[in-house]
């Protein structure tokens, strides 16, 4: 939205109110003819919201047009964010290696859990190894825990 003001703001959009079925309001978005040179970013994102020839849209059809396509907007703008010096590809890299790290940990950990409560709940005279088990499937649910706290 706010790239949206930004490119009315300098002229290249205009955003109007008109009257709708049963006194509602719609707000339109247009496209205006504009020598202004656009960044990569903001030029994906026109295309994206307006198709071929089309010049005006109504701003409520502009989430569903953006879900489809954003993966092209995202793309623009990292490359902007990239050249600025805004964005380390190193950092981001690390931090999904640990998210992906993370994620499969938990994963394992439940699976554990599970298994420990399973073998632990097999009925056995032997008072240690069920004692054993429920203390494994404690911790398994303590880093269960903590995978979360790392996702979050």
């Amino acid at each position: 939205m706010g790239l949206l003001f930004d490119l009315a703001q300098h002229g290249v959009l205009e955003i109007r109110e008109e009257k709708g079925p049963w006194g509602t309001k719609k707000h339109i978005l247009e496209r205006k003819a504009s020598k202004l040179v656009l960044k990569p970013y903001e030029q994906s994102l026109l295309n994206i919201i307006f198709r071929s020839g089309e010049v005006q849209i109504n701003m409520s059809d502009i989430p569903t047009r953006l879900a489809s396509k954003k993966h092209l907007f995202d793309e623009s703008l990292e490359q902007e964010l990239i050249m600025r010096g805004w964005l380390d590809l190193e950092r981001q890299q690390k931090r999904t290696t640990l998210l992906a790290t993370g994620f499969i940990v938990m994963v394992l950990v439940m699976g554990l859990f599970v298994a420990m409560l399973l073998i632990g709940g097999i009925p056995d005279n032997n008072i240690n190894l069920a004692v054993l088990f429920a203390g494994l499937a404690g911790v398994c649910a303590g880093v269960f825990m903590l995978c979360i706290a790392l996702l979050i």
